[in-house]
């Protein structure tokens, strides 16, 4: 039963390696490699069930560390420092849960945003599983509920837990058991995965983006966050807030938008505010362009609320019907977003995740991801992912920039930072060489994450994968509760 937990123990010492290896520029509030080594000591010997001193040892250094981890970093900047966690049947292991939660203490990490609904499957336990989706646990374990035994061990340790939610990307699953017209489809009938300009890895990954103006979709989501709320998260963080993304870095062809989808491209063609106008519409929908010379008049179209663009009557036909289709994408996903956010209860803060240039847009195209998130003003945090990679901080801090220009004044803001401790791969500095960046250009800024606990240890993230469980990991025991 122990030899699962003693390979993820081994694994987890290994993070001290990284923990422990270099002095951190910046300030941190990481447990001492001596604490780490006793804190995983007493764990092991606490899960057999047998010793109980082992058990209260334990039990007393994770309150200890709690309350320590909370003192510093009231008094060390940034006063949260997250990190973003995947968890799998692996970590019901006796145990891991506990060792992995520790692990991420000892790097003084205060924060967790925990994947609670991705790629098609919900951290929920099947008993207690409402939504059209499978839980992530499977039959075997179907009343154990992974995600409210995170939250509690993770608040006795100091952590507060947001759970990660895929907004408009519901998964494999979603596509056999969802109404056909609840996906987002192009002007050629296709849907992201038969794209052939999608990314590569969002077809190996079978991500599947819905229609946002489905009214299905909505409600599917809306009993989704309903359950997850009942658990009493920190915080609800809401992720592909966005349309898939290309190979190409523009979309300059209105059938290249994913407004063909029966509800999107409806409510469109309302959008019209004649008859005349309709027609026009519609044909340019299917031609990509139209060859009337008729002058539109400035109240021609009935732009989303948010986009109000001054139409002139000598303005070409063509390019205002392709501004209300690329207006109109953008609204859907900001309504999606809005109509989520009502089935979150106001006690629980809510955070929206985006790319700063995922809606960048030339005279001649827009970004494939046509992601409004200047106009995501309903939640209480902006958390823009500063994934630049151009081996110097300069285009992090272009991208933080562009999010600190536009940030309303009751909103806060938590980046994200991609990388390792102490080494730069793959363009992007060491995360302490980011983080030292930033609080020099932003020395007020009172949060930040890293992407992804996973990176710290690919080899300790492979094992909590793929391990096989026993029956016998069924035990309740749990050293921290």
């Amino acid at each position: 039963m122990l030899e699962y937990f003693q390979g993820v123990w081994q694994l987890g010492l290994s993070l001290g390696m990284i923990l422990y290896s270099q002095p951190s520029p910046v300030p941190d509030c990481r447990i001492t490699e001596a604490e780490a080594l006793t804190k995983a000591t007493l764990l092991q010997a606490a899960i057999t069930g047998r010793d109980r001193l082992s058990q209260q040892r334990y039990a007393e250094i994770v309150a200890l560390h709690s309350q320590r981890l909370s003192q510093c970093r009231r008094q060390t900047q940034p006063a949260v420092l997250g990190t973003w966690l995947r968890l799998y049947p692996c970590d019901l292991q006796p145990g891991a849960l506990d060792q992995t939660l520790d692990n991420i203490v000892n790097f003084g990490y205060n924060r967790i945003y925990l994947n609670t609904f991705y790629d098609g499957r919900v951290l929920l336990p099947q008993v207690d599983n409402p939504t059209i989706w499978p839980s992530v646990l499977g039959k075997e374990y179907k009343d154990r509920d992974l995600l409210a035994e995170v939250i509690q061990k993770a608040r006795q340790r100091g952590i507060k837990v947001h759970a990660w939610l895929y907004t408009m990307n519901f998964g494999p699953n979603y596509r056999g058991k969802a109404n056909h017209s609840a996906i987002a489809r192009n002007g050629y009938g296709e849907t992201n995965l038969s794209d052939p300009a999608v990314l590569p890895e969002v077809k190996r990954a079978s991500h599947i983006f819905i229609d946002p103006y489905s009214e299905d979709a909505r409600k599917d989501l809306q009993v989704l966050i309903k359950a997850v709320a009942k658990r009493q998260p920190d915080g609800i963080a809401f992720d592909y807030i966005r349309y898939a993304h290309r190979t190409v870095p523009q979309i300059t062809q209105v059938q290249d938008l994913m407004i063909y989808g029966t509800p999107s491209f409806s409510r469109l063609l309302q959008r019209a505010k004649t008859d005349q106008a309709r027609q026009l519409l519609y044909a340019f929908l299917a031609k990509g362009k139209v060859d009337a010379k008729l002058k539109a008049q400035p109240r021609w179209w009935s732009f989303p609320p948010h986009r109000q663009i001054e139409i002139l009557s000598n303005q070409p036909l063509n390019r205002q019907m392709w501004q209300l289709a690329v207006a109109h994408a953008q609204q859907g996903v900001i309504d999606f977003l809005n109509q989520a956010l009502f089935a979150v209860p106001t006690s629980i803060p809510t955070s929206a995740v985006f790319f700063p240039r995922a809606n960048q847009t030339s005279s001649n195209g827009v970004d494939p991801r046509l992601q409004p998130w200047p106009q995501f003003r309903r939640t209480q945090e902006w958390t823009p992912m500063l994934y630049a990679a151009c081996g110097q901080n300069d285009c992090i801090l272009a991208e933080l920039d562009l999010v600190v220009k536009q940030l309303p004044k009751n909103l806060e803001l938590c980046p994200v930072i991609a990388g390792y401790w102490g080494q730069s791969l793959g363009g992007r500095p060491a995360l302490e060489q980011q983080m030292q960046a930033i609080y020099r250009a932003y020395p007020n800024l009172q949060c930040t994450s890293h992407f992804a606990y996973s990176w710290l240890d690919p080899q300790l993230d492979q094992a909590r994968r793929n391990c096989s469980i026993a029956k016998t990991s069924q035990r309740k025991f749990s050293p921290s509760s």
